[in-house]
């Protein structure tokens, strides 16, 4: 058993190798947007981060006006969101993908959870619920007390 859980860790390192795995990429890039990780942060290539974050061509002059004004906020306790939201003035192509690319939900229980859910309401006796009825059920299951 313990070759078989070491054989398994090497295949996920191998996986995760050098930043293969293209969620693993956008995941690190979108730490970036968040202005109190950026001074720890490597954000010199802005090339990099752009395809890692599938930016417009239209962004990149945004980009040296969001160095700066997350250099202004210092060290602040200013939540991401809230942070472009106050800067979509001065940023706005930019503060449009960053608020959508904060907002990605890191892993997948939700979803795994819901079609769980799925599965047990659409049953062979269930096949014809309309969206009302689905949406009620629903309500009750997550709901309930």
């Amino acid at each position: 058993m313990y070759s078989c859980c070491r054989c398994g860790i090497q295949k996920l390192k191998e996986y995760l190798k050098d930043n293969k795995q293209q969620s693993v990429r956008l995941l690190k890039a979108i730490r970036c947007l968040d202005p109190i990780q950026l001074p720890s942060l490597d954000v010199s290539s802005y090339p990099t981060l752009k395809a890692d974050l599938h930016l417009p061509e239209n962004c990149e002059g945004e980009w040296a006006i969001y160095l700066g004004l997350a250099g202004d906020i210092g060290q602040s306790k200013t939540k991401p969101i809230s942070f472009w939201k106050a800067a979509y003035q001065r940023v706005p192509r930019l503060a449009t993908h960053a608020v959508l690319l904060l907002q990605l939900p890191v892993n997948s229980a939700d979803v795994e959870r819901s079609f769980s859910k799925y599965n047990q309401i659409f049953t062979a006796q269930r096949q014809r619920l309309n969206t009302d009825n689905v949406a009620g059920l629903l309500k009750l299951h997550y709901n309930r007390i």
